[in-house]
């Protein structure tokens, strides 16, 4: 039989949704970053980028969750970091490689993001 919730328990409960929805609201990306932050990448160029993810998560059945972690990861990443257009797949594929290891059970090893991005990158940049 489940233990009823005490009150102590409550406040636990309350301070952890309080402090991950404060996380949360401080970690999200920055508003209007394609303007204020990206000068070389640009909204078409990002889009381009985001489809190829979707191709690549159907490519290797991934779920969704690691789609959504990827470009959560890619979002942050691009709201504060500059970025060129050179290396904008290789964050890309960086990132999915990050969520796949975190949401999948049998996630795609190196080798696999590497052969994706047709070798355009050494192995030792998406490692």
């Amino acid at each position: 039989m489940p233990r009823a919730l005490t009150s102590r328990s409550t406040v636990s409960l309350t301070f952890r949704n309080d402090y991950l929805c404060a996380m949360e609201r401080k970690r999200r990306p920055m508003f209007n970053y394609m303007d204020r932050v990206q000068h070389m990448v640009t909204v078409n160029m990002r889009g381009i980028f985001m489809d190829w993810l979707v191709e690549v998560v159907v490519e290797y059945k991934l779920l969704s969750k690691t789609l959504n972690l990827s470009m959560s990861y890619i979002h942050r990443f691009l709201s504060v970091n500059p970025m060129s257009k050179s290396r904008l797949q290789l964050l890309d594929v960086s990132s999915m490689l990050i969520a796949s290891k975190y949401e999948e059970v049998n996630p795609p090893g190196v080798d696999k993001f590497y052969s994706i991005t047709n070798n355009t990158y050494e192995k030792a940049e998406e490692e």
